[in-house]
């Protein structure tokens, strides 16, 4: 559920960003998709917490460790995904 919801905030404030930036449809669509691997900062709040928190920071840290983990799996999947389909988008405009 929380990783779920990580995805939803992550797609909202880059689709608001985005919009209040005047960036184009087609990067507004996809950017979000490179948002969500960003794994470094939380691995070390994941270690933060862990020490911190002795007893139920462990758990926190280890839910973390594995939602970084699914992320790292189907993120660059989708993102290959996005760039093919961007770049069908752009290929088409072109002519």
């Amino acid at each position: 559920m929380l990783l779920v919801l990580r995805d939803i905030s992550i797609v909202a404030a880059v689709r608001l960003g985005t919009r209040s930036a005047f960036v184009e449809p087609a990067v507004r669509r996809s950017l979000w998709i490179g948002m969500v691997s960003q794994a470094g900062v939380t691995l070390a709040l994941a270690q933060i917490v862990r020490v911190r928190y002795p007893g139920w920071g462990d758990i926190l840290a280890t839910f973390i460790v594995a939602m970084v983990t699914l992320h790292e799996l189907w993120v660059p999947v989708a993102l290959s995904w996005a760039l093919r389909r961007e770049g069908e988008v752009g290929r088409t405009l072109e002519q």
